[in-house]
């Protein structure tokens, strides 16, 4: 999987960045089979980029899909019409790829990966949702988000502090259980 930049030229020497381009290889039986899944996988990294910028990524649709098999004169190819990008400049921000990458992989070492990418990607769509008029979607977005960090934030506690339930940890915060989550919060 490839992440880039387009680049737009609109002129001399006048080069902007456009839309984020994803570029998916890989092998499979056919196109057909492998265009979903590999589409899903190209999508999967958006919600990191956008934490990782602290800025909006959008949803990019499939436009291009094609068979790429050596020595073959046929090819099976899939393509979708997607609007052209608009000469609005958008202020974008460059991914520091290192970062990006430290947060990747200690995402993928985490016993609680799959809660904490919940969590990312509703910070995601939280990013997307965030102008004028749309404040409460995104303010929704941002409590689902902490929602699902939540019980992973619990869980750590319990494990830093050598607790076995979140009963103990209630006890030792001087909380009742049921505001336990509003109190690590």
């Amino acid at each position: 999987m490839a992440y880039t930049s387009r680049w737009l030229n609109r002129g001399a020497n006048v080069n902007f960045p456009g839309h984020l381009r994803v570029e998916v290889t890989g092998n499979g039986p056919s196109l057909e089979e492998v265009l979903v899944p590999f589409a899903n996988g190209g999508l999967a990294m958006l919600p990191v980029l956008a934490l990782c910028a602290n800025a909006a990524v959008g949803e990019p649709e499939v436009e291009l899909g094609f068979e790429n098999t050596p020595e073959i004169t046929e090819r099976d190819y899939f393509q979708c019409y997607v609007p052209s990008e608009t000469d609005i400049i958008h202020i974008c921000r460059h991914i520091k790829v290192d970062q990006t990458v430290s947060v990747i992989r200690a995402l993928a070492k985490h016993s609680e990966s799959e809660r904490l990418r919940r969590g990312i990607n509703q910070y995601r769509l939280a990013l997307d949702s965030w102008r004028l008029g749309r404040e409460t979607l995104a303010l929704t977005h941002l409590w689902m988000a902490l929602e699902a960090i939540t019980k992973v934030k619990i869980r750590m506690e319990c494990s830093a502090r050598g607790l076995s339930s979140q009963k103990e940890l209630a006890d030792s915060l001087d909380v009742q259980l049921k505001q336990l989550d509003a109190t690590v919060r």
